[in-house]
């Protein structure tokens, strides 16, 4: 499995491990949540750009930055409330990751917070938002294989 998925995984477990985060965890997955099959609230984990720390390389290893993009995806009756919920959120997965920014990985290094986007909002029958925030995650990387 790449390290990249790993780091994933590794945050999914950590996000449902955090008491105070109720709504559910999904690796991988930002389209196909659906309300009407009782997904959200949710919030998602999801891997962006992953690139090269000024190619830095010591013994066999070299390090690179892996984004991470944190959704938090919220459902009410207005906006008020849902924007209240995304930045609750936002606040409960800061402070999940924030416990242990190594997530257990011998080969990471550090997590950095990165900025969030501003909230998408969107209205159905109810009204649907979704903030992102992204987080840095700095590990190592071998250089004879991702794995």
């Amino acid at each position: 499995m790449h390290r990249a998925d790993q780091v994933v995984d590794a945050v999914v477990s950590a996000l449902e491990a955090a008491a105070a985060i109720t709504a559910p965890v999904y690796a991988h997955r930002t389209l196909s949540l659906s309300e009407e099959d009782g997904e959200l609230p949710a919030i998602t984990v999801t891997y962006g750009e992953d690139g090269a720390a000024s190619g830095e390389q010591i013994a066999g290893l070299f390090y690179s930055t892996l984004s991470l993009e944190i959704t938090a995806h919220a459902v009410g009756d207005d906006e008020e409330a849902v924007r209240r919920d995304l930045l609750q959120m936002r606040a409960q997965i800061h402070a999940a990751l924030m416990t242990d920014a190594r997530f257990g990985l011998s080969f990471v290094h550090h997590t950095f917070y990165g900025g969030a986007s501003a909230p998408r909002l969107s209205r159905g029958e109810r009204m649907l938002g979704d903030l992102t925030s992204t987080w840095r995650v700095r590990y190592e990387l071998n250089l004879a294989s991702p794995e």
